[in-house]
């Protein structure tokens, strides 16, 4: 036996759509696969007997990886909102998650299958408690929030973002002895979220519903590999001053999963 390391790994994606993308541009340091089976309690009456039965059910899948965006640093990143507070900025993160529906139908051998719906996308950012500039209400009752961009790297002809309307939620101020006074907004998009730049995360445009790809490939070692059709489930991205651009995601597997 010769054991493996994660350095000779590898998460690929073929065919299009922003599955692909997400895959294609983020730049994986880990990957981790999730396969799952249902079991039934199938035990009936019997005098003598000690312990349940089961009976295996359908398998489904799943993976999750942790990348770094590009490898960019965080000191490249920015936030710009319309009618907020953004003095001192240093930190945001962007979450967007999209649901997860069985399709499954009578006929299936092995495997469950999926679909997905429309996303929501929510995030924080964190000032500083300037001592010239009042720090901003959240959204008022009834309103519709405002453009908000959140910048991840600098490009040489466009820079890589993702813009959307945001609505602020929460507003958290922390006052310490011995430290810098900061404040973290907590917002709600609404409505899409559009991707820009020369080497943007999703293709330039709206992000859109969660595309399956043909076929997405965990590679552990040469010829080890785990491979199936896939769509985001959830994306996250955490940018911050003093880090590299964090990326994170969960894939749903829909039909089988070929193991080699």
């Amino acid at each position: 036996m010769s054991a493996t390391t994660g350095v000779t790994g590898l998460l690929a994606s073929s065919g299009s759509g922003n599955t692909h993308d997400l895959i294609d541009n983020s730049g994986q340091y880990t990957g981790t696969l999730n396969l799952a089976s249902d079991v039934y309690d199938a035990t009936q009456f019997a005098a003598s007997l000690e312990s349940t039965t089961h009976v295996q059910g359908l398998k489904a899948w799943s993976m999750d990886f942790a990348a770094r965006f590009q490898q960019k640093a965080g000191l490249e990143g920015s936030v710009t909102f319309g009618s907020g507070y953004v003095v001192g900025c240093r930190q945001y993160s962007l979450s967007i998650v999209a649901p997860e529906f069985d399709t499954t139908a009578f006929g299936a051998s092995a495997w469950k299958t999926w679909t997905s719906g429309t996303y929501s996308w929510s995030g924080t950012f964190e000032v500083d408690i300037d001592s010239s500039t009042s720090l901003s209400d959240l959204t008022a009752p009834g309103g519709t929030g405002a453009s908000a961009t959140f910048k991840f790297g600098d490009e040489t002809t466009d820079d890589d973002t993702a813009a959307g309307n945001i609505i602020t939620t929460q507003l958290q101020g922390s006052v310490p002895v011995g430290d810098l006074n900061r404040a973290t907004y907590s917002f709600q998009g609404s409505g899409n979220l559009t991707f820009a730049g020369d080497n943007s995360l999703i293709t330039a445009g709206t992000l859109g519903i969660p595309a399956a790809n043909t076929a997405t490939t965990l590679t552990a070692a040469s010829g080890k590999t785990f491979a199936g059709s896939t769509f985001w489930t959830s994306i996250g991205i955490n940018c911050g001053i003093g880090s590299l651009i964090d990326v994170t995601g969960t894939l749903r597997g829909t039909g089988a999963l070929t193991i080699g």
